[in-house]
C-alpha cells in the first residue's frame, strides 16, 4: 500500500481519514485521491475502534468509512464519532447489497455513501467536495428507501412527527424555515440555497444549524425525513 504523502497543512485542504480493512482497496483510494491537491489523506485505519481514536487525534474533515470491519463496524464507529466530533462528515463505503446497513449508517449520522463497486477518482473527489459544500450523497436506491419509510409512517397531519424525540409540528416553523427545509429536502446544496435565498453560504450554514436543532435532527437525511413525514414535501 502506498505511503500517505506529506502535504502542507492548508486551511483550504480537505483532511480525509480512510477507514477500510482491505489493504488493496485503501491503497487504490489513496492513489485516486492524490490527483486532487485540495484533498489530503491524513490517516487510515482498518477497524472502527481505531477510526474513533484517529478521528479524535487527526481531526479530519471527512471520513471515508467502510461498513463491514472486524472488532467494530463502521456504523458503530460513525455513531460514536458523531457524538464526539459532530462537525466531521462521514461518507460510508458500501457495496450494492448493503442497502439496509447503509440506511442504518445514515441514521447514525453519516451524510451519505459511495458504492465501492463504482469507485473512481472523480467519483471519490466529487463526493468529498459535495459533502464539504453542505450536500449529501445518496444513491437513488437509498433515497427511494428513505422516502418509502417516511411515507409509510403517519404524517404530522394525523399525529406527531415520530422521527423526532420531541413533538415538533410543522405549524411551529416559520415561512422562512419551511422554505429552507423544502430546499434541503429537494437536494439543494448550501451554495444553491444561498443563491435561491439571496444570502451568503455562511448564513445558510447558520440557519441550517438552528433549523436542525429546532426539529431535533442532526443532518440533511433527518431533515428530509422530517419534511416528508410532516407533509412539507411529497414524492
Amino acid at each position: 500500500m502506498p505511503s500517505i504523502p506529506s502535504q502542507p497543512n492548508n486551511a483550504d485542504v480537505v483532511r480525509v481519514l480512510l477507514v477500510d480493512d482491505n489493504d488493496v482497496f485503501r491503497g487504490g483510494v489513496q492513489i485516486a485521491l492524490q490527483g486532487d491537491a485540495t484533498i489530503q489523506v491524513v490517516g487510515d485505519a482498518t477497524r472502527g475502534d481505531i477510526a474513533i481514536r484517529q478521528a479524535l487525534e487527526l481531526e479530519p474533515d471527512v471520513i471515508l468509512m467502510d461498513i463491514q470491519m472486524p472488532v467494530m463496524n463502521g456504523i458503530e464507529a460513525t455513531e460514536d464519532i458523531m457524538k464526539r466530533r459532530p462537525t466531521t462528515k462521514v461518507i460510508m463505503l458500501t457495496s450494492m447489497d448493503e442497502k439496509d446497513q447503509a440506511m442504518q449508517a445514515l441514521k447514525s449520522g453519516a451524510v451519505g455513501f459511495l458504492y465501492k463497486d463504482a469507485i473512481s477518482g472523480d467519483y471519490l473527489r466529487n463526493g468529498i467536495h459535495t459533502v464539504m459544500q453542505g450536500g449529501s450523497i445518496m444513491h437513488p436506491d437509498i433515497l427511494k428507501k428513505i422516502n418509502a419509510e417516511a411515507v409509510a409512517a403517519p404524517t404530522a397531519r394525523s399525529t406527531k412527527v415520530e422521527m423526532t424525540e420531541l413533538d415538533v409540528p410543522p405549524s411551529t416553523l416559520s415561512s422562512s424555515e419551511i422554505e429552507l427545509l423544502t430546499l434541503v429536502a429537494h437536494g439543494a446544496e448550501n451554495k444553491q440555497i444561498a443563491v435561491e435565498l439571496s444570502v451568503s453560504p455562511k448564513t445558510v450554514t447558520n440557519r441550517l444549524s438552528m433549523l436542525y436543532t429546532k426539529i431535533n435532527v442532526t443532518n440533511r437525511v433527518g431533515a428530509t425525513k422530517y419534511a416528508l413525514k410532516a407533509g412539507i414535501v411529497s414524492l
